[in-house]
């Protein structure tokens, strides 16, 4: 029997984002609308890719 590689994700949706930050769907949500955060769009959903997250989230600790 093979064994089953464990699959990375590489995009998340606004909600397991949100999950992953420790924030709420808003925030991501925000970041999204002002085009701080990068997504690729699926009909009405959004996946952020998680390299993208990451970016965006290193870039708002530097704003505090």
């Amino acid at each position: 029997m093979a064994s089953q590689q464990e699959l990375t994700p590489i995009a998340v949706t606004v909600k397991q984002a949100a999950r992953l930050l420790g924030t709420n769907d808003k925030q991501i949500r925000r970041g999204i609308y002002a085009r701080e955060l990068p997504v690729v769009r699926f009909g009405n959903s959004y996946s952020i890719a998680v390299d993208d997250l990451r970016a965006w989230f290193n870039r708002k600790k530097g704003v505090l």
